[in-house]
């Protein structure tokens, strides 16, 4: 009998606050198909980590100290292969923000983690 195992998505999460970054790691925990693989409170540390890590998909919040979000996205972007960007944003402004920067999927920071979790999937999964 031959099973295949798929490999879980491997998640960055970067947020300055604790409760957000809480809230993402109790829901990667509750799920089989996520695995936190690193976590950072700036966009630099991103970066940085990003040399170290090779997730799938970064959720990151947009109110960062230092190097902001958006131009963290940018950077990203200008990778070859980089991983799916999906922005927490606080405004509408925001919103707008993330998308020109190049962030795949931009939802609420007070989305649910329903919300927070088919984003993840639908950045993952093929197009139909």
């Amino acid at each position: 009998m031959v099973t295949s195992q798929v490999r879980p998505v491997r998640l960055v999460v970067v947020d300055p606050d604790p409760a957000v970054r809480d809230s993402i790691q109790a829901m990667a925990h509750t799920t089989r198909d996520l695995q936190i693989v690193a976590i950072a409170t700036s966009g630099e540390e991103l970066i940085r980590l990003l040399d170290h890590v090779t997730p799938d998909v970064v959720v990151l919040g947009t109110r960062l100290p230092g190097m902001s979000a958006f131009a963290a996205t940018r950077e990203l972007g200008q990778r070859s292969g980089g991983p799916a960007i999906i922005l927490l944003a606080t405004s509408p402004d925001e919103e707008e923000h993330g998308r020109a920067a190049g962030a795949v999927r931009v939802i609420p920071k007070d989305a649910s983690r329903q919300a927070l979790l088919a984003a993840i999937r639908a950045v993952v999964s093929p197009p139909l």
